[in-house]
């Protein structure tokens, strides 16, 4: 299995690198291609180490670790090659460390019972952990859907036998019972698939109820917002409305139709979608409370400096129509020059009281 292996990171470097050799590639795609390359060979030989590292001989194991740290050493320098845009020596390189892998091909052939036994473990391990974190997962939203009020107490007994399959498959491993261990593995499965079916089926009931439970939520939150709006300005407040109508009838469809996911997909989107229209609201209700705050200054301030009190009154006006525009760029400009014009007013007030 490993010497397939070996011969497999050969056989895709030669084929990535001989379309380069040809021309047929730009010179930058060329570069990347080369550095993918050296990536994946490099990624293959910290796989090689981990399994030389348990051959039971050490002689031949030394060797191999040490053509393998070779190899390695002539990546990093094709690698330093390739960025200096050295292509062709990057290439004489990488075909030195295509002769290595070669080398140690050979001398892994004769270990391929080893290398056998040793994918096969590395194979269960992964299983296992694999198992686990599914049914870590499950049980967490096992957890959730009871404190919710859902009875998973069948779900809950399918992962807990499942979890003992696994203890036993394991022990019976430790005991080189191998087809013990398998068939304790193999039950584990089962086991687990059961629980996932069941458990999706509580889930699919819970957002059934949920669904239609948090469309009537979002219903008056958009209420809320457009009767905000009316008082504000009634035109947006009715574009509002036609856009919350339109999300309320998609919803409504995906409801009817048994999506519940998708339904509650499309709820935190139109959620998220109001969150960023209640901060530009936010915006225009502190926009148009600093022009009415304006005004009221410039009628109190042109018995001081009636000319103050015009640049005032124009600067409203031109916010006011950079509003129309939508140039919220320009809105900003504006306001900042408003509030430099005010603090100018405020210390023209300030003089004519004293006086």
């Amino acid at each position: 299995m490993l010497g397939t292996f070996v011969i497999l990171i050969m056989l895709t470097s030669v084929l990535a690198v001989a379309p380069v050799a040809k021309g047929e590639v730009e010179v930058n795609s060329e570069e990347a291609k080369l550095l993918r390359l050296i990536e994946k060979i490099r990624s293959g030989l910290e796989r090689l180490k981990g399994v030389v590292s348990h051959l039971n001989d050490t002689e031949k194991k030394q060797t191999i670790l040490g053509k393998i740290g070779e190899a390695e050493r002539l990546l990093d320098q094709a690698e330093q090659l390739v960025n200096q845009g050295e292509i062709e020596r990057a290439k004489d390189t990488l075909k030195e460390v295509f002769s290595l892998l070669r080398e140690i091909a050979q001398l892994l052939g004769k270990e391929r019972e080893f290398i056998k036994r040793f994918e096969s473990v590395r194979r269960y391990i992964h299983i296992i952990e694999s198992l686990r974190k599914h049914l870590n997962l499950m049980e967490r939203i096992a957890d959730r859907l009871e404190r919710a009020g859902k009875d998973v107490s069948e779900v809950k007994a399918l992962i807990q036998l499942s979890r003992e399959y696994l203890s036993k498959s394991i022990e019976a491993a430790k005991d080189k019972n191998f087809t013990a261990a398998k068939e304790y593995l193999e039950k584990a499965r089962e086991t687990t698939r059961e629980a996932y079916g069941k458990l999706k089926l509580l889930i699919e009931e819970f957002l059934s109820e949920k669904a239609p439970e948090y469309l009537a939520r979002l219903k008056e939150l958009f209420q809320k917002i457009k009767s905000r709006l009316e008082n504000v300005n009634p035109k947006l407040a009715e574009k509002f409305a036609n856009w919350a109508r339109g999300k309320e009838q998609l919803i409504e469809a995906l409801i009817n139709e048994g999506k519940y996911r998708k339904a509650l997909v499309e709820i935190r989107k139109a959620i998220g979608e109001i969150k960023r229209f209640a901060q530009h609201l936010e915006g225009f209700r502190k926009l148009y409370k600093l022009l009415a705050f304006a005004q009221t200054v410039a009628e109190k301030v042109r018995e001081c400096n009636s000319t103050l009190a015009d640049m005032i009154m124009e600067k409203v006006g031109q916010i006011k129509q950079a509003v129309k525009n939508r140039d919220w760029d320009r809105v900003k400009e504006l306001s900042r020059e408003l509030i430099s014009l005010l603090r100018e007013a405020r210390s023209c007030l300030t003089v004519h009281k004293k006086e």
